[in-house]
């Protein structure tokens, strides 16, 4: 059995969770993304548009890391076993139109 002063993390009756931690015990890394979009608009006539659009999620395509695994019984315990979406890119196009376009 651990001493109290040292932070309670198992009994007589098994693992438990931990007890009070010192100060900056549970920092993790921010997440950091950058998005970007480019977007164009075409008049084809007075009552019709084309637009097409570039967007563009985790642009430097940095590896963000999530929280590593806090169960005390888990084999991975302490591992970093996922991480966020890598670069994502989409391209869209939309035709806009108005029947009944009032001047």
């Amino acid at each position: 059995m651990l001493r109290s002063a040292a932070g309670d993390i198992s009994t007589a009756s098994g693992i438990r969770s931990w007890d009070r931690g010192g100060r900056h015990t549970r920092i993790t890394r921010t997440i950091a993304t950058r998005t970007g979009s480019l977007s164009r608009e075409f008049r084809i006539t007075e009552s019709q548009k084309l637009q097409f659009r570039w967007e563009t999620f985790n642009v430097p395509n940095k590896a963000n890391f999530n929280n590593p695994t806090s169960a005390l019984s888990s084999a991975q315990f302490g591992y970093i076993t996922t991480a966020a979406d890598p670069r994502i890119m989409q391209f869209s196009g939309k035709y806009i139109f108005c029947l009944f376009y009032k001047t």
